[in-house]
């Protein structure tokens, strides 16, 4: 934490929000506000949590420096967009984001995720099985607070969805010399061919195929 410029405790549940910029066809401003502030006002009922939110390195950091000052929670740090991400997720227990390729950096440091995606846009359903999906703020918030006061509970999650990034870079995130920028993709375009392929309907079975 002293490495991010951040004085508090860990406390019982460290939260990093990887924000994202406001993007045509992807981030909307209200669909990033909506989260910011669903994220500062659960932070701020729940004081043994810790909140880094970090923006994007194209994004300004106002928004968010704004939902500090109205939530006044002494444990909210926002992050300098010039900050290395990993700094963050090696701070964190989960790490929240939309489709962020630092869910992917995540999974990698064996830590957990939630993508919270708002316009239930399937296209940004980018990590499979291996996060946490929500397309509400307030079931989103309500299970940041169970791990946060229930250490029996934020064990078992915890648990349960680092047997799911298993799976998930067995099958997505071999070693590879390839750039990041080319696995970024190609792990993204096998999860959603995937998807598109659960979604098809199957072709009745013949009779003789004994199944």
């Amino acid at each position: 934490l002293n490495i991010l410029g951040v004085d508090s405790p860990l406390g019982d549940l460290a939260v990093y929000f990887a924000s994202q910029p406001k993007l045509r066809g992807a981030v909307t401003t209200r669909e990033r506000s909506r989260v910011i502030d669903g994220l500062f006002h659960c932070a701020s009922e729940n004081p043994s949590m810790l909140l880094l939110a970090k923006p994007h390195p194209r994004e300004s950091r106002l928004r968010l420096d704004q939902a500090k000052e109205t939530y006044a929670a002494g444990n909210t740090h926002v992050i300098s967009q010039s900050q290395n991400p990993l700094h963050c997720i090696n701070a964190a227990d989960v790490v929240v984001t939309k489709a962020s390729t630092t869910g992917l950096e995540a999974f990698q440091m064996d830590t957990p995720v939630i993508s919270i995606v708002l316009d239930d846009d399937q296209n940004f359903t980018r990590y499979g099985d291996a996060a946490a999906q929500f397309r509400e703020i307030e079931p989103l918030q309500n299970l940041l607070a169970t791990l946060t006061k229930d250490s029996s509970t934020r064990e078992e999650w915890i648990s349960g969805q680092r047997e799911q990034i298993e799976e998930f870079i067995s099958l997505n995130l071999q070693p590879t010399d390839a750039p990041i920028e080319r696995l970024v993709e190609e792990v993204i375009s096998a999860v959603q061919q995937r998807a598109r392929m659960e979604t098809l309907p199957r072709s009745p079975a013949h009779p003789d195929s004994g199944y």
